[in-house]
């Protein structure tokens, strides 16, 4: 996957991969067993998603959600070459492209800014809309190679 790694960490994240997959497919089938329905929250008029809803309020689901973001985050910081660092090479993406890669996290934080200021406590009604909305600037940037 990333030069200078062991086959044996390769083939671990390929594993991990297979099984995110698996309980990918479970949580898919979890939440399709509850009949939901997505309706316009009263603060913002944008739909509330209703699968969140049912990871949220459920004590099995907010195990799942958590279970989710746990492989979610060591398969992007896996992504983002932090294995490249523990292996005593630089993280040469980085290096060539340091827009490319602070871009996101301006763009959340700015995102999330706006929507507090804008929304207050209810900010996360409009967030997810407005921060897509924004990071269309990683494309462009990525086409410019900056």
């Amino acid at each position: 996957m990333f030069k200078g790694t062991s086959n044996l960490l390769n083939s671990f994240v390929l594993y991990v991969c297979i099984i995110y997959t698996f309980f990918t497919v479970y949580v898919l089938n979890w939440l399709k067993d509850k009949k939901l329905c997505s309706k316009p929250t009263k603060y913002s008029c944008r739909l509330a998603w209703a699968p969140m809803e049912a990871l949220v309020k459920n004590y099995y689901g907010r195990i799942l959600l958590i279970v989710n973001l746990v492989f979610y985050l060591f398969l992007g910081v896996f992504s983002l070459g932090y294995f490249n660092f523990l292996y005593g090479e630089i993280f040469e993406g980085f290096l060539l492209y340091p827009i490319r890669y602070t871009i996101l996290p301006i763009t959340f934080a700015l995102a999330a800014a706006y929507c507090f200021v804008e929304n207050g406590k209810y900010f996360v009604d409009i967030f997810g809309s407005f921060w897509c909305f924004i990071a269309i600037l990683y494309g462009i940037i990525s086409c410019l190679h900056i």
